[in-house]
């Protein structure tokens, strides 16, 4: 769509190709854009960060600036962050993330830093005050990182009008893919480059919106006209993709959303169905591998088919099955996985178990932390330095704190727990699941999963979940560790079937797919904010079959599945917006444009949301929990001390709380607001009112 409208434009109106600017949504959109434009000379094609960057360098055709700004990695953003911020010592966290996640906030969605830092409850205390000196810090080393590319470049066009008409001659005509996606920083980017006559050519489909964690809003195309006023719109309401099975289903989910533009999309394609579901019982994995071998069978390339997983480590298990039958994968994790976190935790307690011998000083340290034991410091190196578990009980016969004491024996029960499972020939399976529930370490590995709040990586539970799957397929607990690592160490192969995260492969299609594991926590994942953007990405994913999709639940199915077949309940009626206007609309696997050009009539449709009711934080508790809640309120105003009630913890986190009634800190870190920095600094005094209130 984007390539045959720049063609047109060249070709039809006689607009130059050096006038033209074509953005694509990531590197790789970009090198496909110019291998299908050889034919436009001069046509620039760019992402955003490139374009931000060459405003900033004054790369030509932009104005000269002289001077030359490097790109950092990740690995050097932590090490700055590392020097500005003093971390408190929380044992399963990774609080430098939370920070990287809210330097994107405030640069990529425009917020401002005291927003951002009540925002986060207490978890980037001071991101006010470092945020200014962050920046600073890049400009003095004359770096940027990648979110600087594009607020630096913002900050330079507003700032400076000789910079911005400069840009703006560079960039008269603007034709931007995947439109739907950009942050509100990247929106007023466009908007600066585009000028007063607002050029630019959208081209997206709302119902494909799921980087909404980056600031990306469906808005952008349901309001394109308010945002260029004059524009058309061009609806695609032909998928000329997926069967009409695929379309009818994709179709049903979506009319579940409230914000978005209403479409009817049809399938141009009404000879075959392509819509299937697997049963839930039995092995997920099991089931996904059959789909695979029996297409195989049946004829399929290897290229053929793609089996996408709502997060990556969930792809492990798939991999390591397909590749014991000898189906070559592309994609999929690699060896990295087993330096993850909790797989790491893992694998130090299963050696443990698996031991016969002395126990490894590095394996016990790891295991000790998680779950952590909370021992006094000189304690846990004693612990540490012990090579046996009976060494391990005698010390805690020696420990003088009785709390300490009881904390080493139970370490060394938990480590006999494990061992006398494996000495009983018992499966990894068994191992596993009394190492995750037994132990406690899926309550340990949780708190790390909270500062992941609304992002769309995976979680550390989902390794855990990848754990217990691929412990089904090697039942030996003492040969698993090997058998994974080499199983991981296989090379991937350009030919083999795709295994990928939905994220990655929007744009993209197979003639078959498979979604493995539907679960009831994966879609929507159980971390995830916003249901709507959820229902939204398990639509592309079932789309991105041109032929055949199968999706394959665990025993607890995605509700999105049910959704696929069952119309939405009616909606409360509201009143009708006279000005809601539309820029563009779309559907299912279609592109849409809107075009703002000389002398195009704007086009507006009245719509209305019909969102249902909100309710109010307190609302629908019990007479009890309703008397927790009161009783919560009151608490954190004496803790707030005058302070904004937020900044301590939401109404709807006290909520939950009352409803929740957690009784130990692993449960009371499981209730979303409580990140590390409130279970630390609140913890003790919530779990002494609720205990008092029960």
């Amino acid at each position: 769509m984007l390539t045959e409208r720049a063609r047109h434009l060249v070709r039809q109106w006689r607009v130059p190709p050096s006038a033209l600017t074509l953005i694509a949504f990531n590197k790789r959109a970009q090198e496909e854009i110019v291998a299908r434009t050889t034919d436009l000379p001069g046509l620039q094609v760019r992402t955003l960060n490139s374009l931000a960057l060459a405003v900033l360098n004054g790369t030509p055709p932009f104005a000269r600036r002289g001077q030359r700004l490097n790109t950092i990695e990740e690995p050097e953003v932590r090490r700055m962050i590392g020097r500005m911020v003093k971390f408190p010592r929380v044992r399963n966290a990774d609080p430098v993330a939370t920070w990287i996640e809210a330097l994107a906030l405030a640069r990529l969605g425009l917020l401002p830093p005291d927003a951002v830092e009540a925002r986060y409850e207490g978890d980037v205390d001071g991101f006010a005050e470092v945020f200014p000196r962050y920046r600073a810090a890049l400009a003095e080393a004359g770096t940027v990182d990648y979110d600087e590319q594009v607020f630096a470049a913002l900050e330079l066009l507003l700032r400076d009008p000789a910079a911005r008409a400069g840009a703006q001659r560079a960039c008269r005509v603007l034709l931007v893919d995947e439109f739907q996606d950009l942050t509100p920083a990247h929106l007023l980017l466009v908007r600066l480059l585009a000028g007063a006559e607002g050029a630019v050519f959208g081209v997206g489909d709302d119902d494909q919106t799921i980087y909404g964690y980056n600031g990306a809003d469906p808005a952008w195309l349901i309001d394109f006209a308010d945002i260029f006023p004059g524009a058309g719109d061009h609806p695609l309401e032909v998928n000329y993709r997926c069967p009409r099975g695929i379309v009818a289903a994709a179709g049903t989910l979506l009319r579940h959303n409230h914000r978005r533009v209403a479409k009817t999309v049809r399938a141009a394609r009404t000879d075959h169905d392509g819509f299937s579901v697997a049963p839930a019982t039995g092995d997920p994995v099991t089931v996904t591998v059959q789909a695979v071998t029996t297409a195989l069978t049946a004829g399929a390339a290897t290229t053929d088919i793609a089996v996408l997983t709502r997060v990556n480590s969930l792809l492990a298990p798939v991999q390591v099955a397909l590749g014991a039958q000898g189906v070559a994968t592309n994609g999929g994790v690699g060896r990295e996985f087993v330096e993850r976190t909790a797989v790491r935790a893992t694998l130090a307690w299963l050696r443990l178990a698996c031991t016969q011998g002395d126990l490894d000083t590095a394996d016990v340290g790891e295991a000790l932390r998680r779950p952590s034991r909370s021992l006094h410091p000189r304690v846990a190196e004693w612990v540490g330095e012990q090579r046996s578990v009976a060494a391990m009980r005698r010390l805690a016969e020696r420990v003088n704190n009785d709390k300490d004491a009881a904390r080493v024996g139970e370490f060394a029960d938990d480590i006999g727990r494990l061992a006398g499972i494996v000495e009983a020939k018992g499966t990894t399976v068994q191992v596993l699941t009394a190492l995750r529930d037994t132990v406690g370490l899926a309550g340990s590995i949780a708190k790390l999963d909270l500062h992941r709040q609304g992002m769309n990586r995976a979680a550390q539970n989902d390794d855990l979940t990848a754990l217990a799957q691929l412990a089904l397929l090697q039942p030996d607990p003492r040969r698993f560790e090997g058998w994974l690592r080499a199983a991981l160490g296989r090379p991937r192969d350009a030919a083999g079937v795709t295994l990928a995260t939905v994220h990655r492969v929007k744009g993209q299609e197979w003639p078959i797919v498979v979604v493995h594991h539907a679960d009831a926590d994966q879609f929507p994942h159980r971390l995830a904010e916003d249901i709507e953007e959820e229902r939204r990405l398990f639509h592309v994913a079932i789309t991105r079959a041109g032929r055949d999709v199968l999706v394959v639940p665990s025993d607890r199915p995605s509700p999105f599945i049910a959704e696929c077949s069952s119309e939405p309940p009616p909606r409360p009626r509201q009143p009708a917006a006279t000005t809601a206007p539309h820029g563009v609309g779309g559907g299912v696997g279609g592109a849409v444009g809107g075009a703002c050009t000389p002398g195009a009539a704007p086009s507006r449709r009245t719509t209305g949301t019909g969102a249902a009711p909100a309710t109010k934080p307190g609302d629908g508790l019990s007479a009890a929990d309703a008397t927790l809640f009161a009783a919560l309120r009151e608490w954190r105003r004496h803790v707030a001390a005058g302070k904004p009630a937020y900044t301590v913890l939401s109404d709807r986190t006290l909520h939950d709380l009352a409803e929740a009634r957690p009784a130990s800190l692993d449960a009371l870190a499981a209730v979303r607001g409580i990140g590390p920095a409130k279970l630390a600094q609140y913890g003790a005094s919530l779990l002494d009112l609720i205990a008092a209130q029960t």
